[in-house]
């Protein structure tokens, strides 16, 4: 005959023999006894924790010749053919690999004859949630309505993909993971009918490295006995079995504990040469390290873990050489690392990093706080402190004082109130900005230390920037830790403590429309305006229409103006909009204009008409012969009575061809008028220009193209 694997050979016969589902095995012997069996059972639970093994019991108590009994016999004709798995009317499906409506439908067909052999027929379908949704949909009204003598027994590891309308059809049975101690109990048990010697400590590793399932527990004692022949020791299961052992844990632990890295990356690099698992070993690290907590915080009480004999006292020692917090910040990390590994692909990468974090724990925190605080969305503050912690310019810039004593702190200025320099409540070892200072506190170990003075530069006697102000203070954070820093010029500071003024708001006011370009219509609203009224943090903007201000009233652009009012001033300001055609309006100050040329080429980049994307127009007719002249800039001065205005024929005024006049005076000389027809020159020219400037299309270029139009066609 073949050989049979220990755990099928091992596979309990009767319910007595099922190990730690005492709840399963119990409701189903008395309903049995009483005759109160269901059509269909769902047996839930992880792998290797008697599912199967339970349905086939069932049905042995069903069938067997003296039943249905609670207790089969095991040696009638319906019991062997169970056992053996041959019988016609207990069929085993495998929902895997027969998952589809096919199936079910085949099923269907067949469930409708009586038993062949046996009293019921039992239908035992294994991972049932692998079954399609099809499938469970045609599976439920035979398994609501099944015929006489049929049962069901479902069986599952995952019973959240069971649909709601099949669970509610079974009576379902939870099984648990088994304890150590049973797991342990049934190992030795077994052992010992096979004649296999094992020590205690093997059967202590095996039943660890089983997590709960009673069939791999008996295939790594098979296993164990294969590699030693039939005596197992605590050395022989380590090594059959893969994993690190309690020696190789207790090292890395002592390296930790002893802040040698080197020692722990090396043993690290060792394991995984020799073909170790990276994440076994992390797994085994965070067992020990979970034994050392628990026998820290249960006054050493060796029963409740999981050890060797021979390791408990290196588990006592380090448990005392470590404090509780240190142990858990190991296990935080170890965890994060095991969860990291999972989707990691350089898996010793990934356990090398928890160990550097491990062994120096200032990496661990620098870590977390950059990755809380990194350079995006970080504030400025946190910016600057990061390079000065990293021994940067601010931290190299620290020097101590001649005499060797404490810093005295900056004189407080005027205005600023002295609640505000009070130290904040804030994370160990970072800086808490409160009311306009950044203040730090650090552990009691960095705050013995004395602080450091930075000695003046020539550059300082002129007052110092808002950058190196800013890392002053980050350093001076770092290095006094107990001592509230000011932060004294700094523009990210300046929403907190600043105020303006509606005179420095209307200054600056060009330069906030100047930041305002490359924001969309942003520009388009707010290019005429100009600030009116400035009460508490509300600035009041006037514009010369209602329409400019009901489209500048919003949202979208409204938004981009305040950020450039902090940007520029420093000060948080809400903009309310109203109509003020009374008040000249702020004009941006005008860029740097480059000539365009009279050709038909683009713009040149720096011009406003470049920056628009405008070209020339095509000329045609008249323009084509030069018979036409170009229209007048915008800001053409108009000409005083005094002025002398030209006439056709004179030299000033030419026509865009560059000769004379329509009427062709080619000497260019000019007639001069006489003050009067001058006046009427001038007041006609002024009033064609005012009703050009006064047409809406006009209105509306000089709005866009703030005042520089080249030419607009009507």
């Amino acid at each position: 005959m073949a050989y049979v694997s220990m755990y099928r050979r091992w596979r309990p016969q009767t319910f007595d023999e099922v190990v730690g589902q005492e709840h399963v095995t119990r409701t189903l012997r008395n309903a049995v006894a009483a005759g109160r069996i269901s059509h269909a059972y769902l047996f839930c639970g992880p792998r290797g924790t008697g599912k199967t093994s339970v349905a086939k019991l069932l049905a042995k108590a069903l069938n067997c010749q003296n039943g249905p009994t609670p207790d089969p016999c095991g040696k009638c004709e319906a019991c062997v053919r169970i056992r053996d798995g041959r019988s016609m009317d207990v069929i085993e499906i495998d929902a895997a690999s027969n998952r589809g409506i096919d199936e079910i439908r085949e099923l269907r067909e067949k469930v409708k004859f009586a038993p062949v052999e046996e009293r019921y027929k039992v239908y035992i379908i294994d991972e049932v949630h692998m079954l399609t949704q099809e499938a469970f949909n045609a599976l439920l009204k035979t398994l609501e309505e099944p015929p006489a003598r049929v049962v069901f027994v479902l069986a599952t590891t995952e019973p959240h993909k069971v649909l709601p309308t099949i669970l509610s059809r079974c009576q379902r049975f939870d099984f648990r993971r088994l304890t150590n101690r049973e797991l342990s109990a049934r190992i030795s048990a077994v052992a010992a009918s096979e004649g296999i010697q094992i020590s205690e400590d093997a059967v202590k590793l095996i039943a660890s490295s089983a997590q709960g399932a009673a069939r791999d527990a008996l295939g790594l004692l098979e296993q164990c006995a294969a590699y030693t022949g039939g005596i197992v020791t605590y050395d022989d299961a380590v090594a059959a079995i893969g994993v690190a052992g309690f020696q190789k844990v207790a090292g890395f632990c002592d390296s930790v504990i002893h802040k040698d890295l080197a020692a722990a990356l090396t043993l690290v690099r060792d394991l995984v040469d020799s073909g170790h698992d990276p994440g076994q070993f992390l797994r085994d690290v965070i067992e020990h390290f979970r034994n050392l907590l628990v026998l820290r915080a249960c006054g050493f009480k060796t029963e409740l873990v999981d050890a060797p004999e021979a390791s408990l006292d290196d588990l006592k020692r380090q448990a005392q050489a470590l404090p509780s917090a240190d142990i858990l910040r190991a296990i935080d990390i170890l965890s994060a690392a095991e969860s990291d590994m999972r989707y990691s692909a350089a898996p010793l990468l990934t356990l090398e990093i928890a160990t550097i974090k491990l062994v120096i724990p200032v990496l661990a925190s620098s870590a977390t706080e950059v990755g809380s605080a990194s350079t995006l969305g970080s504030s400025p503050v946190e910016q600057e402190r990061r390079p000065a912690a990293t021994g940067g310019p601010a931290l190299r810039s620290q020097q101590a004082r001649p005499g060797g004593g404490p810093s005295q702190p900056a004189p407080r200025p005027a205005g600023v109130d002295a609640n505000r320099e009070r130290p904040a409540r804030g994370p160990t070892g970072r800086a808490t900005l409160v009311g306009g200072t950044t203040q730090a506190r650090s552990s009691p170990a960095s705050a013995a230390e004395p602080a450091a003075s930075s000695r003046p530069s020539s550059s300082s006697r002129h007052g110092p920037s808002p950058e190196a102000s800013t890392e002053t203070a980050a350093s001076a954070a770092l290095a006094a830790p107990d001592a509230p820093v000011r932060v004294t010029g700094s523009p990210v500071l300046g929403p907190v403590t600043r105020s303006t003024t509606l005179e420095e708001v209307r200054a600056k006011w060009g330069d906030v429309l100047v930041a305002l370009k490359g924001k969309g219509a942003v520009l388009t609203w707010y290019n005429q305006t100009t600030p009116v009224a400035l009460v508490g943090n509300e600035l009041t903007v006037g514009f010369q229409t209602e329409f400019l201000r009901d489209r500048a009233s919003d949202a979208r652009y409204r938004t981009p103006v305040e950020e450039a009012l902090k940007a520029i001033l420093g000060v948080d300001l809400a903009v309310k909009c109203v109509v003020s055609p009374q008040r000249d309006p702020v004009q941006p100050p005008p860029a740097e204009e480059v000539p365009w040329p009279d050709t038909d080429d683009a713009p040149p980049p720096g011009s406003a008409a470049g920056a628009l994307g405008m070209r020339p127009a095509e000329p045609t007719g008249e323009e084509a012969r030069g018979e036409t002249e170009r229209p007048f800039p915008s800001d053409v001065a108009l000409p005083g009575p005094e002025s002398r205005a030209p006439v056709p024929g004179d030299g000033n005024l030419k026509t865009a061809n560059g000769n004379g006049d329509a009427n062709g005076d080619a000497n260019g000389d000019g007639v001069e008028l006489s003050d009067a027809e001058s006046e009427g020159f001038a007041a006609s020219f002024a009033k064609a220009k005012a009703a050009i400037m006064d047409h809406p299309a006009v209105k509306a270029a000089l709005s866009v193209f703030g005042g520089k139009v080249f030419k607009i066609e009507i």
